[in-house]
């Protein structure tokens, strides 16, 4: 119920429980962009201490690092330590899940494969080594859905590893 409270020549209507309320909603508002804001300053939202993953198989034989929370439509990176042990054509190989890349745009593959086999579950890229030894790989990607991703990464006949990544509509 409206009070009028007369002060001076005015008349004052107020309303103290609305009053109360209302600041009450502030006050949870303050909090929540405040909480929204730590969020996104500690990697929920892209970049940041919480949003940068790696992943690695037990014996330790590849290691992925990527970007656990991004957003639709933005470039990002995968970056695959593998330990490249050269055929007899000197290439090393590494596989992708290839449900997992139906969901993005691959952009490039550094170094360059020499050749991509397709399979019916995987692609699996030739990379051109000298010797045994460890490896890195960067895809560079665009997601191109949006919700959550699983992937799988791995050597063929050896390791693999899984991930996941949230993709922000």
């Amino acid at each position: 119920m409206v009070q009028f409270e007369r002060i001076g020549d005015l008349d004052i209507d107020q309303d103290l429980s609305f009053q109360q309320r209302m600041w009450m909603i502030q006050r949870v508002g303050w909090v929540l962009m405040v909480l929204v804001l730590i969020a996104i300053l500690l990697g929920l939202a892209g970049a940041g201490p919480l949003g940068r993953a790696s992943t690695s198989a037990a014996d330790g034989a590849i290691t992925v690092k990527y970007d656990r929370f991004w957003r639709y439509s933005r470039p990002t990176k995968l970056q695959v330590r593998f330990d490249a042990r050269p055929d007899s054509e000197g290439f090393a190989r590494i596989w992708v899940d290839r449900q997992y890349l139906t969901q993005l745009i691959l952009q490039g593959v550094v170094p360059e494969p020499s050749r991509v086999e397709l399979s019916e579950d995987r692609l699996t890229y030739a990379l051109p080594v000298a010797a045994a030894g460890t490896t890195t790989v960067e895809f560079q990607i665009q997601p191109d859905a949006w919700g959550r991703l699983n992937g799988r990464m791995g050597i063929p006949a050896g390791a693999e590893v899984a991930f996941r990544q949230f993709i922000y509509p």
